[in-house]
């Protein structure tokens, strides 16, 4: 903005001296939070004396850029993006009216002009200029321009996201990655990571708020958190874009999937708390150190109690401030994170098995007649608080698709045919994208193995699916499945005449 004061002001006389004669002036102001705050206040009084209607337009949002004082006189409109209906009829417009593209008899397809709209991601102006583009580089025929895929894939082939790096798009994004990954959503974490990364952001910073993220928000619920953070930006540093990419990604999905404590945030908070609002208490005498004959006379150092001395390296020395003694900071909250991640489901018979946590969950009474099965199956420790947030866990594609990595979309096939052929024999719920597999055996899956619980689970039978896991692995191998001994001879027939294949 290069008007000043000054200039402001005379407008302001020029409108003053209407409004004596009896007239209002509009005044339209663009981008009126390119005003610093002495020109907004510039406008103050006269907007109260009813000298100007003042409309003005900007892009970021008003309660950041627009004076309080100001804004508070204001009514505020929110202009939404255009939908791609809305564009496309724009564009036919442009097409049709003299202003624009009539007298050039321009061959365009419906279908061509619903992909500019959507490309021009609810902004009209890049839709008509797109458009623009288009008509230009259109092949000229004796019928008129001739727009083709080609010059249509190459004026549309990089996507202007809605983004500033110092605006309020920026807060948004933020946020909205910050609060998937506090509520566990990787997929929908990715996809806001993957919106700032297209949108120019610095990597960095998205690694920097990981980093804060991890404790943050995990905590000593999963202390590993924090250097995975770390190391991410530190990869991002040394590979930068596009290459750090992945390591961001490995990062998100970590800390989406990872048990969630705001433990050591509310300590943190609560001690800021109490050091800014209560009296700078002295250090209790037996926490001093005595170097000197007169700091022991005046007995620094006196009742210290020496934690390696005791078996269990701890003592009942009070280390707080006495006005503080016996205050519970954080102790009970971390304390209650370790204890939930021995027995988060305490309502529900944790028992421990070796190494492995055995998880009893019952359907809560059968009806009568009905034949209860014990099903077994391992899973991911974490699962754990997944169960006592959610009273339930469930699988979900990504889940699997971390777990086989490389091999995943061969796996995923089988797993997606599967979860499609048991939905049409018992009811799958809406957010379930996967299987959890279960066992009838006990022997087996009650063998204890690290970072793993075992779920016990008393099902109804008519709940049960069935299955041959032997003729599984064949499906996920790609092995040639027999259904009957007539078919097995006949395939190693076949086998044998054409010396190919795998043979069973």
């Amino acid at each position: 903005m290069t008007s000043g004061i000054r200039e402001i002001k005379e407008v302001m006389s020029r409108a003053e001296e209407s409004r004596r004669m009896g007239e209002r002036t509009l005044l339209f102001v663009d981008e009126i939070h390119r005003f610093n705050k002495a020109q907004q206040d510039a406008f103050l009084p006269f907007v109260e004396k009813g000298s100007i209607i003042l409309i003005g337009a900007t892009t970021e949002n008003p309660s950041f850029e627009v004076n309080a004082a100001l804004l508070s006189r204001c009514r505020v409109f929110v202009l939404k993006a255009l939908e791609v209906d809305d564009l496309a009829k724009l564009i036919r417009q442009a097409l049709t009216h003299p202003a624009g593209f009539a007298g050039q008899n321009v061959q365009i397809t419906d279908g061509q002009i619903q992909q500019i709209a959507a490309f021009a991601n609810g902004d009209a102006r890049t839709a008509l200029n797109t458009l623009e583009m288009v008509v230009t580089n259109a092949k000229i025929s004796a019928e008129g321009m001739l727009v083709t895929d080609e010059v249509l894939s190459q004026c549309i082939s990089r996507k202007s996201l809605l983004y500033d790096k110092n605006g309020e798009e920026h807060y948004n994004l933020i946020s909205a990655l910050h609060k998937s990954m506090r509520n566990s959503d990787p997929d929908a974490a990715l996809y806001w990571m993957c919106r700032m990364l297209e949108g120019g952001e610095d990597p960095l910073y998205i690694a920097r708020r990981l980093i804060r993220f991890a404790s943050e928000d995990v905590g000593m619920a999963d202390s590993q958190a924090l250097s995975v953070a770390v190391a991410a930006y530190q990869a991002c540093h040394f590979l930068g874009m596009p290459e750090c990419d992945v390591h961001l990604s490995h990062a998100v999905v970590y800390l989406s999937m990872a048990p969630k404590s705001n433990a050591l945030y509310t300590a943190v908070e609560n001690c800021k708390r109490d050091v800014k609002n209560g009296q700078a208490e002295p250090v209790p005498l037996q926490l001093r150190n005595a170097p000197t004959r007169l700091m022991k006379d005046l007995e620094y150092g006196k009742d210290y109690e020496y934690a390696h001395d005791t078996e269990e390296k701890l003592t009942r020395m009070e280390c707080l401030p006495e006005s503080l003694a016996g205050t519970v900071i954080i102790i009970r909250r971390i304390r209650e994170t370790r204890q939930s991640k021995r027995s988060p489901a305490r309502n529900q018979g944790v028992e421990k098995a070796g190494n492995v946590k055995e998880v009893r969950n019952y359907n809560g009474g059968k009806r009568m007649g009905e034949k209860i099965v014990k099903l077994y199956t391992r899973q991911n420790d974490k699962t754990l608080y997944q169960l006592e947030r959610d009273g339930r866990i469930i699988n979900q594609r990504v889940y699997v698709e971390l777990h086989f990595g490389d091999i995943a979309p061969l796996f995923m096939e089988s797993y997606d045919w599967f979860t499609k052929e048991a939905a049409k024999r018992l009811p799958k719920p809406d957010d379930v994208q996967a299987p959890i597999w279960c066992s009838i055996s006990a022997e087996n899956c009650l063998k204890p193995i690290p970072g793993t619980v075992v779920y016990v689970l008393e099902v109804p039978e008519d709940h049960v699916i069935y299955f041959d896991d032997v003729k599984w692995d064949y499906v996920l191998n790609r092995i040639y499945l027999p259904k009957d001994e007539e078919d097995k001879k006949a395939y190693r027939q076949h086998f044998k005449r054409n010396r190919c294949g795998k043979q069973f």
